[in-house]
């Protein structure tokens, strides 16, 4: 499959949401012989997913490196056989462009730890913006609740549950071959999230390991993460 610029990713990607929203809506009259749903809401329902997904895709990628636009290209061209109707593309191109911008913000214009074996500098750190913050001593400044460290680690575990075998060039027939693939690649797609933060890259090698003694602790804070960003999401909302 040849993808010849960015631009071209995201319109094939763009016809993937595209496809998942007129399925989705399939899916809605399935519902409806056994449920009478009013063709407006219907239709709402649809818009308001497809709306939803294409809001990274509108944006003008102007926070984006173009590093990671050629590299996130140069992925999907190498690895897969088609995207424009697999949404888990989609999907992991968004965790993967949303945990870049948010991870180069600490890397450019904060300077923050990487938070692995430097995690206690990491925390004092952050206690130092929210003092600063609550002197109103910062202006136009996001405080970080995660570490760049956890960012990967989460980001980590949904491309995990994201990535299906179905569209990958040469995938393997058997389930443990298929898992190694599926971490190779994961591996690949944080060397792109970091390819403008080589401090942060160079702590990676072993760092990125997640097992399923963690997995559940992983989860847990994810949970706690995603209900700080719910009720504040001018605070952590990124744009690409």
């Amino acid at each position: 499959m040849e993808i010849q610029n960015f631009e071209t990713l995201i319109k094939l990607l763009g016809t993937s949401v595209n496809i998942y929203a007129q399925r989705y809506e399939q899916h809605i009259n399935e519902i409806e012989r056994a449920h009478p749903v009013e063709g407006e809401k219907k239709t709402k329902i649809r818009d308001a997913i497809k709306s939803d997904l294409m809001e990274i895709l509108n944006s003008d990628f102007s926070n984006t490196s173009n590093c990671f636009k050629t590299k996130i290209r140069i992925f999907f061209e190498n690895n897969y056989t088609s995207i424009s109707n697999d949404l888990s593309c989609y999907l992991i191109f968004r965790d993967a462009l949303l945990s870049h911008v948010s991870i180069k913000y600490q890397y450019s214009s904060l300077n923050m730890p990487f938070g692995y074996k430097d995690n206690d500098k990491y925390i004092l750190k952050v206690k130092s913006f929210v003092k600063k913050y609550n002197a109103n001593k910062l202006e136009n400044t996001i405080t970080p609740s995660l570490s760049p460290y956890l960012q990967l680690k989460f980001f980590s575990l949904k491309v995990k549950d994201n990535m299906t075998m179905d569209n990958i060039k040469n995938a393997p027939s058997t389930e443990r071959k298929k898992n190694k693939l599926k971490n190779e690649l994961i591996l690949e797609l944080i060397k792109i999230v970091l390819c403008d933060c080589s401090a942060y890259a160079k702590q990676i090698k072993n760092s990125m390991r997640i097992t399923d003694d963690n997995i559940d602790m992983f989860n847990s804070t994810m949970k706690e993460y995603t209900d700080m960003k719910n009720k504040n999401k001018k605070n952590y909302i990124f744009s690409p």
